[in-house]
């Protein structure tokens, strides 16, 4: 008995996980349990259980076999009379049970018949789960309940009627069962996909077969992102709008749900009656009431009437729905099945619709597209179905197919025919009169003797041939080749009735060459039949393409031919007249069942496929078989493991044009393997626009047929074919409409695929030619006008085609795409079309149309791109009179622009000819000047230009009066392709234009612009001045505007050229002085300059406007937006005495600034400001940088977030901005390579000893040219930017290049103070979905000996992605967890995201509060004023915090304070700071600003969409600033209060791992590089990228080790453990969906009995090794401005020898751990057994492999061993490090440490050359790790050693506090010590053999009193060449304790 079926524990009471109370309540109300109540309950029923058991016992025996058979009565199955009957009278049987534990990505469980009198549960995702959790997995519904719907009822009066179904009427039997255990499942696959399943419990159910459709995998999206609300009893679920719960998309409630072997209905309530869909056939776009079949058919292409079995060639299950209340809110419904579906579709009163979802066949597998615009849902269709293929440009061009053209001769003169009228033609197709006997594969040579001569011509021509094959193998001669070959193979459909001696099993029905077999796609071996045919083919015609025809299949006969019939060979044959084979049908009522039949008869076999329970009538209403016209449905397929045609007949067509593109392909016999393939086919699914092109089918020559091509080429765009379109004229028909053809001419200039074809006849009677040239008089000359007006569009139409292909989408669309909040857009929807987004085509439909016609524009301006004129719908949309003229009427849409080629000389004949002509660019802009389009450019033909990105995509953008050209994919200047002109329509304001120019990829000024106004047509031309065209790879920018206006003239080379306004030098004697500048332009405002020092080695130089006495701008001008100094201090400090004059040079006119060498000798500048121009939104500086010349140039360094594999800068551009982009490989070329962070800053090299470093003061977006002069030893740096101060900051000429990092560490802060257990190990998973994944981690981590101090959780553990909570189900035990951490020493490390959900009424705190205390981004809208910004991220629509609001600090603290009382984290990871979005900017249409900031932009910077990834630029803040302004630093902001919130109100020392920073963020946060990819080439990266960090100021940096995204290897994992080993932050960290990657999955042997594991672990201990010497490092560098010790950790070698040029190179392997260790690692191969490492001169001694001989260098290479676990950590001559040896120590974390000594490594270094004395000096660092106020509670140590050489050698180590702190050994007041860590261990000398004069030296300890104290003694160990000392056992030694300890070498005896 099931839970649900008890009445006396209804409602029933379970505990949870949480030993929390559950109800399970009925499904009318939530009752409250009285458990007292039914405590007494209890004894009461006790008394009479007992009494009544046995006639619980007999009815439950009995009842089910009476009622079985009473219901079953009417549906007796004679041969089996104990067929289970379901129950009636309930529309939906099935109650729910869920199976295993629900995850936030998928919920499955089982459906169970309830009985009729059974009570209805609550909806609960569970029984065991509580209210809370269903409410935010998706919520329950309180709704009344079910109504059972058995029938649909159609609306009074509905066109629908007649349409209902009853599921109970139909047979249920052996071939029919009833399924009475289903399987079902909600999974998400995508962002916003949800895919619902249903099948047999029982027994498996056919499925479409995955290995060739695509079948998406379940990804880490939660439910709630689809509104996810389910009930269990009945079962049903609903799906909604997870910000408003009432606006629901799809709903089964209430509805029927029947599941049977050949029947399967489930019903869909859907909000609203606007519905397309459901192909193929011919039908208005928008649904109405009916039903639609989908069964793939060869029958003629009439109009569908809705009564069912309409459908045409193609099976599409596809719909797209509008949202009931908003109409710009649409979603998607893709039914993954392949048997006969015939959805039927019902309106409802209230507005709503029901969609009867109906299958005879498979499962039901739907995915729901939920939420977005139509194109974003059709996207969203075809990344689940496949984008689509490219077709070769030359398919774009005109076509030409004639049934008639019945010799070679008639196909010739046709193509004559083309060029004796001047009409284009690119390609010519065959029909199968070219075969013989209408076999595949064959030519009839008396009808087609030269075939390969009619190819060549074309070909010469540059013209394509396209020939016809047929489904079917001929069969006739059964010793042919291909059916030889194909029989052999067995890999033809087979028959389950007819085995002969000739065919076999082969089945055979009747088609073109008569006898026909035809082959089954899914056996792998068919393409050894179809490839040899293929071949033979093109051998014998060098075709260029295929045209697939008859593969629904179609056959003249019905199912397969008898015994009989395939004994009758016959000869050629032509198509018959097959008649219907009519069943008899039982129904009770004809008049009530009008449209599918319920077929008995004998019953032979279980699976049955002639004797169906449901037969949806054909289209003249009798009773048709599926069978009909195409083959058995009990036929088999042996490539599908004997699957039936009866499952698999919708896909036969699909996987003919997937096997014929594979020869396409990949068969290397196919001499044309590097070309674009073409296929036009007939016969799709979902799926099938991957690999083919497809026409509509054979029409008719009527204006119905013409206009209904309108919706077809819509729809199969909507399906992912967008190549596509219909028989220009129409197929059949006897006369020739000159009119109408013309018409059709003109509508296909925008068809996608334009081709003229025509029966052979017409009813067996003649049929007039309409090849355009058979066009008369005007209607040929519009004709030709029309073609080649076609031809000018097709880059365009191209381009589209591309943008689909990568992306997936539609070409071809109705105005309400694009308006869909226009209601006049959804009323006659036919009559216009919006081609490639932009182009509004405007077609006569209707016959007698000479003059005038009116069309519908939405709201707008509408440039008519045949004379320019504008159609002004600029206040509302309306119905417009257009003329009639040669061409159809195109208007080119408000805001966009589009390439165009010019063709009205009517002088070309191909695509190949265009290809060679020039292309303009044609823009409309909108109110705001604002036009953007693309272009996509390629020679149209190879594959290898796709394959390699040999193309160039382009989006072109017009703002602000300049044109912006952006390579968005391709590379650059492969593509010869001649940008000749820009055209401008509706430009009245432009018409003064008297200056422009172009500037190329490196802002280079390469030509002036011409200029023509044309009165006319109001339209402006611009041309370039220059004889040399103009390729579009050479261009970058074009500015223009009219000087008379005053308007900016960016391509005036004074643009940036001022001076001294009073043209007197300024006084330099002081340290500070200010400067009025004018400009060359006098039209420009003047700016003030001033220069001063910050302080004694640092210049500022700021300029800004001269602003007036109230801080005001110039008129006009927007007031400079300033970086916080929180962030970086560049105010001057005061108190300097240095002079201007002894540190720069100031020439008067031009401006310039030039920063002089220290060295006086040295006359050139080692950095020079030569030109600035600051505008609103624009801010360009000019500098110059001198270098060493030749070899030893160097160019600069810094300059981040990139991952630069060149780590000085190349000549390129590169983008300062933070942006959600995960480690893209930087080269200098657009688009932006840029990442995370923002640090305006770099370094350079002038000269020996002669360093300097630049901070430009600036978070705006940026680009920065640099242009290397190697030779003159010059780097040109040109940075512009969106806005912002001049304000630069030299840090002058200094010595080396830690000197630069001392003077900008003072300017941005010292790093912030961490706890010691932040360098322990962490490991993190995205994908640990459960306390008990975290509790798995920290336990394997225990059990294979590996250290561990912090566990991480990733968004996994979030309540539905909301920040400051988690998941109480899930992760009910995580308090718990962490206080257990916390008791073992680790740590707990969660993510917090930058967005916080969105989430009205639904009891979340943060968001309330945040609300309530008006604390987020807000934008300023055009519809609605000012509002919170949307922004879209991991928990869908969200609010991003404004850091300056003045509530915001305090609520983000209060939430931090919140979230700590639920789980006492002890650190931070916050991420997607940049912000991240989801969206581009705006996620939300309705918030759009009247004049968006992006399109303000003079120059836009990162060569994209400055929004792409991140919020909208018109984010605005609470004190005016926008996200253009502060975007950069948003993510610092957030980190600070963050910051503040451990120090101030936790108390405790700040642990933050955050993704964005800016410069001065290093002071509250620390970094890891972001989301890296599992490569070498990353993990390369990863040295590099610390190596920056460190630069800017953030020392504890580190990298996802084994990597984030992709799969991890053994071998990279284990090499990434030790390079990562050594990072400052060292994390194990990697993406859901990914190969798991901690330690313990790598168990295998690596090499020499050596695990991957063991790899794992030595180098995880040796990070532990090294935390005494990691931890004093980044210690003192917190307390750098008082310790001074401002200085990079992690860092290149040249930081330490800057005077080495060797040690410029190589960086990756070789790494400077602070000034005493040398990191040498192969960090970016795996495979390199020996490396090559550099050593600078001097003694390195290998602290890790001590038994390996020190390296005496004299600056040289040193070939070391790289295998896997191979690193050296050298120890730098002169050094003293502080160590332990943590596996000696078994340590399990960095907590151990403290309770054992430390250990001191020494390797001195001579003082005076040819004597042996030597020293070595460090520092050691100690407290307890964790304590924030660190006055009196730290011990710093300055250790020194020294051997000294008289008439004795002693070894003295000094030991010097400059800080103590306030604790002492309870037991020995002179014993200063916090913890262990304060006692020394050993002491390692190396090189020893070079000094030591005794094997043996006695240790003594001196204190104040010199009194020695022996403390043990030290031995020469030969083998490490090292001097030892161990102490006394028992003996502890107080660092603190003793001045001086002395090693002197043993008395002898």
């Amino acid at each position: 008995m099931n839970k649900g079926d008890d009445t006396e524990r209804n409602p029933l009471t379970l505990n949870d996980h949480n030993n929390h109370q559950i109800q399970t309540v009925n499904d009318n109300s939530l009752s409250i349990v009285d458990h007292q109540a039914i405590k007494r309950k209890k004894y009461i029923k006790r008394g009479i259980i007992g009494g009544i058991i046995l006639i619980i016992v007999i009815l439950a025996i009995v009842l089910p076999i009476v009622l079985t058979r009473k219901s079953g009565d009417s549906h007796k199955d004679p041969d089996d009379p104990g067929i289970p009957q379901p129950p009636h009278g309930m529309g939906n049987p099935y109650k729910a049970e869920i199976v295993g534990t629900p995850s936030t990505n998928s919920v499955s469980g089982k459906l169970e018949v309830r009985s009729k009198t059974e009570k209805k549960e609550k909806s609960l995702f569970d029984q065991f789960l509580n209210e809370d959790h269903a409410r935010k997995m998706g919520g329950y519904s309180s709704e009344a309940p079910e109504q059972a719907r058995p029938r649909l009822t159609s609306p009074s009066g509905g066109n629908g009627e007649g349409l209902n179904v009853n599921w109970e009427d139909l047979k249920v039997d052996k071939n029919n069962q009833f399924m009475f255990n289903l399987d079902f499942a909600f999974e998400m696959v995508s962002d916003y996909i949800m895919r619902f399943s249903l099948t047999d419990a029982d027994n498996k159910r056919y499925d479409v077969p995955s290995k060739f459709f695509n079948k998406p995998s379940v990804q880490p999206k939660r439910l709630s992102r689809v509104g996810l609300n389910y009930n269990l009893n009945p079962f049903s679920f609903s799906l909604s709008d997870y910000q408003d719960p009432t606006n629901v998309y799809v709903d089964t409630k209430g509805n029927t749900l029947t599941f049977m072997d050949k029947y399967i209905q489930m019903d869909f309530t859907l909000p609203s009656q606007r519905i397309f869909g459901f192909g193929e056939r011919v039908h208005q776009f928008l649904l109405k009431e009916g039903t639609y079949t989908m069964w793939a058919s060869a029958q003629a292409a009439m109009p569908d009437d809705r009564q069912g079995r309409k459908g045409l060639y193609g099976v599409h299950p596809f719909i797209l729905v509008q949202s009931g209340k908003r109409k710009d809110d649409y979603f998607g419904i893709y039914f993954r099945n392949s048997n006969m579906q015939s959805p039927v579709l019902k309106f409802n009163a209230n507005g709503t619709s029901t969609l009867s979802y109906i299958t005879i066949g498979g499962q039901i597998e739907a995915y729901f597209m939920m939420q977005g615009t139509p194109k974003e849902i059709i996207q969203q269709y075809h990344s689940i179905i496949g984008k689509p293929y490219l077709p070769p440009f030359w398919a774009m061009g005109w076509q030409q197919a004639s049934w008639k053209y019945l010799t070679q001769d008639n196909a010739a003169a046709a193509v004559q025919k083309y060029t004796d009228n001047n009409l284009p033609l690119d390609t010519l197709y065959l029909d199968i009169p070219y075969m013989d006997s209408y076999k595949d594969f064959s030519v009839d040579t008396v009808a087609f003797p030269k075939i390969l001569d009619l190819a060549l011509n074309l070909h010469n021509n540059n013209q394509k041939l396209v020939l016809i094959l047929d489904a079917g193998i001929s069969a006739d001669d059964p010793t042919n080749q291909y059916y030889k070959q194909g029989n052999k193979d067995g890999v033809f459909i087979q028959s389950t009735i007819n085995d002969d001696d000739t065919y076999g099993k082969n089945l055979v029905a009747k088609v073109w060459p008569n006898h026909a077999v035809f082959i089954d796609w899914f056996h792998d071996d068919a393409k050894y039949t179809w490839n040899r045919g293929l071949y033979d083919l093109w051998d014998k015609t060098q075709f260029d393409g295929l045209w697939l025809d008859m593969a629904e299949p179609n056959t003249f006969s019905t199912g397969e031919l008898s015994k009989t019939e395939r004994a009758q060979i016959a000869t050629k044959t032509v198509k018959e007249v097959t008649k219907i084979r009519v069943l008899e049908a039982e129904y009770k009522d004809s008049n009530d069942v009008k449209w599918y039949d319920i077929l008995n008869g004998d019953i032979k076999v279980a699976d049955d496929t002639y004797h169906l329970p449901f037969v949806v009538r054909n289209s003249e209403g009798d009773i048709g078989n599926y069978d009909n016209s195409t083959l058995s449905l009990n036929a088999t397929h042996p490539g599908l493991n004997g699957e039936t045609e009866y499952n698999v007949h919708n896909l036969f067509g699909h996987m003919m044009g997937y096997r014929t593109r594979e020869f396409l392909i990949n068969d290397k016999t196919y001499p044309k393997i590097n070309d674009r393939h073409f296929i036009m086919h007939r016969a799709t699914f979902p799926g099938s626009g991957q690999y083919v092109s497809s026409w509509l089918g054979d029409n008719y020559k009527t204006w119905d047929s013409m206009k209904s091509s309108i919706p077809g080429i819509m729809n199969n765009n909507m399906f992912g074919i967008p190549h596509t379109g219909a028989e220009v004229c129409g197929f059949y028909g006897e006369k020739l409409d000159q009119e109408l053809c013309l018409r059709w001419i003109q509508l296909a200039t925008f068809y996608p695929y334009a081709r003229s074809h025509q029966n052979q006849s017409y009813l067996g009677g003649h049929s007039d030619d309409s090849e355009p040239f058979n066009l008369k008089g005007q209607f040929l000359e519009d004709a030709r006008k029309s073609i080649f007006d076609r031809y000018s569009y097709l880059r365009m139409m191209y381009t589209c085609l591309f943008q689909v292909y990568n992306d997936g989408g539609s070409c071809f669309d109705p105005l309400f795409y694009h308006y869909p909040l226009d209601e006049q857009t959804y009323t006659d929807i036919e009559s216009t079309f919006i081609v490639a987004n932009a182009v509004k085509v405007s077609p006569i439909l209707e016959a007698g149309v000479t003059d005038t016609f009116k069309s519908y524009f939405p709201m707008g301006k509408w440039l008519n791109l045949a004379d320019f004129s504008v159609i002004d719908a600029s206040a509302k949309g309306d119905m417009f009179d257009l003329k009639v003229g040669s061409t159809v009427n195109a208007h080119l849409k408000e805001g966009t622009l589009i390439p165009r080629q010019p063709t009205d000389d009517l002088k070309l004949q191909t695509t190949a000819d265009l290809l060679k002509r020039p292309i303009s660019i044609i823009a409309n802009r909108d109110v705001n000047g604002f036009a953007q389009g693309n272009v996509f450019l390629d020679q149209g033909i190879s594959r290898t230009e796709m394959d390699k990105e040999q193309f160039e995509n382009y989006q072109i953008t017009l703002q602000q009066k300049s044109f912006h050209l952006v390579l968005t994919k391709g590379a650059v200047g492969n593509q010869p392709h001649i940008l000749d002109r820009f055209l401008i329509g509706n430009a009245q304001d432009l018409k003064g234009t008297n200056f422009g120019c172009v500037y190329n990829s490196q802002m280079q000024k390469t030509s002036n612009l011409l200029f023509n106004f044309d009165d006319s047509k109001q339209s402006l031309e611009i041309k370039f001045d220059s004889q040399t065209p103009f390729k579009f790879s050479d261009i970058s920018h074009v500015y223009f505007g009219n000087s008379n206006n005053k308007e900016v003239n960016y391509c005036d080379d004074n643009i940036m050229t001022y001076s001294i306004k009073d043209g007197k030098q300024p006084d330099l004697s002081g340290n500070k002085t200010t400067i009025v500048l004018q400009s060359k332009l006098s039209f420009l405002p003047d700016l003030q300059a001033t220069i001063q020092f910050r302080d004694a080695s640092i210049i500022n130089v700021k300029w800004n406007y001269v602003l007036d006495a109230k801080g005001n701008p110039p008129a006009g001008k927007r007031l400079p937006v300033e970086v916080p100094d929180e962030f970086v201090n560049t105010t001057a400090k005061g108190g300097s005495e240095q002079k201007l004059q002894d540190f720069i040079q100031i020439i008067p006119d031009p401006f310039q600034i030039k920063f002089m060498s220290r060295n006086k000798l040295v006359n050139d500048p080692y950095f020079v400001i030569k030109g600035m121009y600051l505008d609103s939104y624009t801010n360009w500086i000019k500098t110059e940088v001198k270098v060493p010349s030749g070899d030893d140039f160097m160019g600069i360094f810094g300059l981040g977030e990139r991952a630069n594999k060149n780590f000085f800068y190349e000549s390129g551009v590169y983008t300062i901005w933070g942006k959600d982009q995960g480690t893209p490989d930087e080269d200098g070329k657009p688009p932006a390579k840029s990442m995370y962070g923002t640090h305006p800053f770099y370094m350079l090299r002038h000269d020996k000893q002669s360093f300097a470093g630049v901070f430009t003061k600036l978070a705006h977006a940026s680009d920065w040219f640099i242009t290397n002069n190697k030779p003159a030893g010059l780097i040109e740096i040109l940075s512009i930017a969106t806005g912002g101060l001049g304000d630069i900051s030299v840090m002058t000429d200094q010595q080396k290049p830690e000197d630069i990092i001392d003077r900008y560490y003072s300017m941005i802060g010292d790093p912030v103070l961490i706890p010691q257990w932040a360098l322990g190990w962490n490991q993190c998973k995205w994908g640990y979905t459960g306390v008990q994944d975290l509790q798995d981690s920290v336990d394997k981590y225990k059990s294979n000996n590996l250290p561990l101090d912090v566990q991480w959780s990733d968004i996994d553990y979030m309540d539905d992605y909301k920040d400051f909570t988690y998941d109480t189900t899930r992760f009910a035990g995580l308090p718990k967890f962490v206080d257990d951490l916390h008791s073992k020493n680790m740590r707990f490390v969660p993510i917090l995201d930058a967005g916080v959900a969105m989430r009205p009424e639904q009891n979340y705190e943060a968001y309330q509060s945040g609300v309530d205390k008006d604390v987020f981004l807000k934008i300023v809208t055009a519809a609605n004023g000012t509002q919170n910004f949307i922004g879209s991220v991991w928990p869908n629509e969200a609010l991003f915090p404004d850091f300056y609001a003045p509530n915001t600090v305090q609520w983000w603290h209060d939430q931090l304070t919140a979230m700590y009382g639920l789980v006492k984290f002890d650190g931070l990871w916050e991420d997607m700071n940049e912000v991240s979005n989801f969206c581009l900017g705006l996620c939300k249409q309705n918030q759009k600003p009247f004049n968006q900031l992006k399109y303000q932009l003079p120059y836009v910077p990162a060569g994209g969409d400055l929004e792409d990834h991140t919020a909208a630029l018109d984010a605005q803040h609470a004190n005016g600033y926008f996200q253009l302004d502060t975007h950069s630093y948003w993510g610092t902001q957030e980190v600070k209060a963050t910051h503040e919130w451990f120090q101030n109100v936790q108390k405790q020392r700040t642990f933050i791992i955050e993704r964005s920073s800016f410069a001065g963020m290093g002071k509250y946060g620390s970094r890891w590089l972001g989301d890296n990819a599992a490569n070498e080439v990353q993990m390369g990266y990863s040295v590099t990228g610390i190596m920056l960090m460190n630069m800017f100021g953030i020392q504890l940096a580190g990298s996802d080790i084994c990597g984030f995204n992709d799969d991890t290897t053994a071998d990279l994992c284990a090499r990434w453990h030790v390079v990562g080993s050594f990072y400052p932050f060292s994390r194990n960290h990697n993406s859901i969906g990914k190969k798991p990657q901690e330690p313990w999955q790598f168990p295998d042997v690596y090499k020499n009995g050596v695990t991957y594991l063991q790899i794992m672990r030595q180098s995880i201990f040796n990070k532990y090794s090294m935390i005494r010497y990691y931890y004093t490092n980044l210690f003192l560098a917190s307390q750098g401005s008082t310790q001074f010790f401002r200085k990079a950790f992690y860092k290149p070698v040249f930081f330490a020898f800057p005077e080495d040029m060797n040690t410029y190179t190589d960086l990756t392997h070789n790494v400077m751990l602070g000034d005493a260790l040398k990191l040498s690692v192969n960090a970016d191969s795996v495979a390199t057994e020996l490396t090559s490492y550099y050593f600078p001169a001097g003694t390195w001694c290998d602290i890790f492999h001590p038994a390996d001989k020190c390296i005496l260098s004299k600056g040289e290479p040193k070939q070391l061993p790289s295998l896997l676990y191979d690193f050296s950590v050298h120890l730098r001559e002169g050094y003293v490090v502080p160590m332990q040896d943590a596996v000696a120590l078994a340590i399990s974390n960095s907590a151990d440490l403290q309770q054992h000594p430390v250990d001191f490594h020494v390797l001195g270094s001579l003082q005076t050359q040819g004597k042996k004395n030597w020293n070595a000096q460090g520092d050691y660092v100690n407290d307890d790790g964790v304590t924030l106020d660190i006055n009196l509670a730290w011990n710093r140590y300055f250790i020194s050693f020294t051997g000294l050489y008289s008439d004795t050698e002693v070894i003295q180590m000094k030991i010097n506090m400059p800080v103590a702190s306030k604790f002492f050994d309870k037991d020995d007041p002179q014993c200063n010590v916090i913890n262990k860590n304060d006692h020394l261990g050993q002491v390692f000398i190396y090189n020893a053999a070079s000094f030591k004069t005794a094997d043996t030296y006695d240790v003594n300890g001196v204190v104040s009193d010199k009194i020695k104290t022996l403390l043990g003694q030290a031995v020469y160990d030969a083998t490490t060449d090292r001097l030892v000392f161990t102490p006394l056992k028992d003996t502890t030694i107080c660092l603190s304790k003793y001045q001086i300890i002395l090693f002197e070498p043993e008395a002898k005896p």
